[in-house]
C-alpha cells in the first residue's frame, strides 16, 4: 500500500486540520510513493524506537511527537536531536507524526485517557474553533466494506474535537482512592498531587500532555473538582489550586501512551492488509529513592 494512501486515510480519521497552527504533523521523512507493509507506532523518534521498528521490520514509524520541530542547523550524528533522523533515513524508515490533531480528535489521546479511568458523561474541555470542525464529504471507506471497529469508533466518540475532556467518575472518590485508581490504570508509580479544597471528588478534567495556561478559566466554568494532566508549569498549578481545584500530574509520556494501542487497533481495522505493532518506549517517570 502506498504511503500517500495511508496518510490520506489518517487525515480523514484524525484530521491534520485539527492540529495547532504551530504544529508539524504529517510526513517528516520518506517518499509518499513508497510501499508500506508494516507500521510501528510510538511516542517519539529515538534510537530505541528505531531499533524496535527495525526489529519489527517496519516500513513506517508513526509517531505522536513530531521529530522535526524547530529548524535544524545541520544533520550530525553527534547531535542528539539530529541523530535519530539520520538513523531513520539510514534504516529506510518513513516517519510521520500525529500530534495535536491526535490530542484533539474524537477517540484520540484525551478520550482514551477519560475512558481508561472510567469517566461518564464526557464533554470536550477546550473545543476547537468552529472552522476546523467541518466534516469531510469524501468517506475514507466504502460504507459496505467499512470495518465494524471504524463504525464503533465513530459512534462511541461523538464529542466535538478539542483538547482535554471533562466527565464524571461513576462514583465520588476521595483523592487517595483516585490516586490509587490512576496508579493501577496507568501502570505508573509517579504521581504528583497539589490539593484543592475538596477531598471527595467526582467531576474530573483530563488534559494529557502539556497543560495550556489559557484553559484555567474553563475549569471554573465546567465545575471541575480535579485536573489530571501530563505536565503543568508550577505557576499554572498555583493558579488552578487557588480556584480550589486539585491537580494531579502523571507524567507527559504516561498520559499520552494510553492512545498507542487503540490507534494501532483502529489502523489495523482500517487496513487489514498491513501489520501494526506498538512500541511503548522508555519509561521517563520511574521513581527513585
Amino acid at each position: 500500500m502506498q504511503l500517500a494512501e495511508i496518510l490520506n486515510g489518517l487525515d480523514q480519521l484524525i484530521p491534520f486540520r485539527y492540529a495547532e497552527a504551530w504544529d508539524k504533523v504529517g510526513l517528516h521523512i520518506g517518499n509518499p510513493a513508497s510501499n508500506i507493509e508494516r507500521v510501528q507506532i510510538a511516542l517519539d523518534l529515538t534510537t530505541e524506537s528505531i531499533a524496535a521498528a527495525k526489529n519489527f521490520q517496519a516500513d513506517l514509524l508513526l509517531l505522536h511527537h513530531p521529530p522535526i520541530f524547530a529548524p535544524l542547523s545541520g544533520l550530525r550524528y553527534d547531535q542528539p536531536v539530529e541523530r535519530p533522523i539520520l538513523e531513520a533515513v539510514k534504516a529506510n524508515l518513513a516517519v510521520a507524526a500525529l500530534h495535536t490533531n491526535l490530542d484533539a480528535a474524537p477517540g484520540g489521546v484525551a478520550d482514551q485517557f477519560a475512558e481508561l479511568i472510567g469517566l461518564d458523561d464526557v464533554i470536550t474541555f477546550a473545543p476547537l474553533a468552529d472552522e476546523k470542525n467541518n466534516i469531510l464529504s469524501e468517506p475514507l471507506f466504502d460504507s459496505k466494506k467499512e470495518s465494524p471497529l471504524v463504525n464503533i469508533w465513530k459512534n462511541k466518540y461523538s464529542v466535538s474535537p478539542g483538547f482535554g475532556r471533562t466527565g464524571l467518575l461513576p462514583q465520588a472518590l476521595n483523592l487517595t482512592a483516585l490516586m490509587q485508581l490512576l496508579r493501577e490504570q496507568l501502570g505508573s508509580g509517579y504521581l504528583m498531587l497539589a490539593e484543592g479544597d475538596i477531598n471527595t471528588v467526582q467531576r474530573i478534567t483530563v488534559c494529557p500532555g502539556s497543560y495550556d495556561t489559557a484553559w484555567t478559566t474553563l475549569l471554573r466554568e465546567q465545575g471541575s473538582e480535579v485536573l489530571i494532566v501530563g505536565e503543568i508549569k508550577y505557576h499554572d498549578r498555583l493558579l488552578v489550586t487557588a480556584e480550589g481545584i486539585s491537580v494531579i500530574t502523571v507524567g507527559h509520556d504516561v498520559s499520552e501512551r494510553v492512545v498507542l494501542q487503540p490507534l494501532a487497533d483502529l489502523c489495523a481495522a482500517c487496513w487489514p492488509q498491513l501489520a501494526f505493532a506498538v512500541d511503548n518506549g522508555i519509561d521517563y517517570t520511574k521513581m527513585a529513592f
